[in-house]
């Protein structure tokens, strides 16, 4: 197989097969107008069309560059010329001075989100590619991610009750951009893809340098598998551990502190995460330094009580940790407010 051979509706179902995507009715892709996103489109056009699922293609406008518009107009018209029905979404107000690129996305993904909503429709398909992923890797390697982050951007997920999917990570840039030429379809180039001010940017030219020396793209890939084989089993037996020393009650979760102590460093973070995202869920969970600084604090026998990740974390005279939502009053914690009612002050986290 070549690097520019474009993907086959045998491919694609594959991957989409693999995510499992259920029986989804109505499905939305997010659509740039680059490549990628182009080739999803197409793809998902003809996978969506004989199974009788709805498509429906949505364009963030973010209104960073004068040009952007007229992108997104293109981009409608294509696919509207193809039978697919689109919305062109702008994001209005203020723009950011500084970390652009980061608050374009969150407001991409909150455009998107709501978007998907309004149209009750339950999955959104996004574009990222196997280069992507490797960009992403070297990212949260530069800021210190532990296994979860360094395992890579995850084919799945859910976000307030719209299961994101990204079929396309196991494909190169190139043989995404073969499958628009096949389907005799133009993409756009993103200017900012050339910025040399952007990370991502200044990444590829290292890329590049490291294919060189024999770490290719392919062989990258393949060690980002190994790491999210290693992170689904640890996910695996931390639930186990969770079920044996965490119980969930109206008010918040109990946490038997003495089993807790006995699993490894990195099954008592998961734990504590999961007691967390119990009690009050998050779109994502708190980073690997907070989690571990609240572990060790738990193992301090002067431990008081803290905040973390909408939670106050509090443990009693009986050595039984309480985990509440943080605007809940104390009160209605029984164990903690009539047991020791000055351990449950929380030790601010303010890293």
């Amino acid at each position: 197989m070549t690097a520019k051979q474009p993907l086959t509706p045998e491919d694609f179902a594959a991957a989409l097969a693999a995510i499992d995507v259920g029986a989804a009715q109505k499905i939305a892709v997010a659509v740039s107008g680059g490549g990628d996103s182009m080739a999803l489109a197409l793809l998902l056009q003809d996978w969506a069309k004989p199974r009788g699922v709805e498509l429906r293609a949505f364009t963030v406008d973010h209104r960073l560059r004068p040009e952007a518009a007229d992108e997104a107009r293109h981009v409608h018209a294509v696919l509207t010329a193809r039978g697919v029905r689109h919305d062109i979404l702008t994001w209005d107000g203020a723009k950011p001075a500084t970390h652009i690129q980061e608050r374009a996305r969150e407001a991409r993904y909150d455009l998107l989100v709501k978007a998907c909503q309004r149209h009750d429709i339950k999955t959104l398909a996004v574009a990222q590619n196997r280069e992507d992923q490797i960009e992403t890797f070297w990212m949260r390697l530069a800021h210190g991610s532990g296994l979860d982050g360094l395992s890579g951007i995850e084919e799945a997920r859910e976000t307030n009750g719209i299961k994101i999917i990204r079929p396309l990570l196991g494909f190169s840039r190139a043989r995404l951009r073969a499958t628009c030429e096949d389907f005799g379809v133009q993409w756009i180039e993103d200017p900012s893809n050339k910025c040399g001010k952007y990370l991502r940017v200044k990444l590829r030219a290292f890329e590049d340098a490291l294919a060189a020396e024999g770490l290719t793209p392919e062989r990258l890939a393949r060690t980002l598998g190994k790491l999210a084989d290693a992170k689904e089993a640890l996910q695996f037996y931390a639930a186990q551990a969770f079920a044996s020393a965490v119980t969930t009650d109206a008010d918040g979760a109990s946490l038997d502190i003495e089993k807790w102590k006995q699993y490894p460093r990195d099954i008592q973070r998961r734990v504590l995460g999961l007691a967390l995202g119990a009690v009050a869920p998050q779109p994502y969970p708190a980073g690997f330094d907070k989690t571990e600084r609240a572990r060790r604090h738990l193992l301090e026998d002067g431990f008081k009580g803290q905040t973390l990740a909408g939670c106050i974390i509090g443990r009693n005279k009986n050595n039984v940790v309480r985990i509440a939502r943080e605007n809940i009053m104390t009160r209605n914690s029984p164990e903690i407010r009539s047991e020791n009612p000055p351990e449950i002050m929380p030790r601010r986290e303010t890293a």
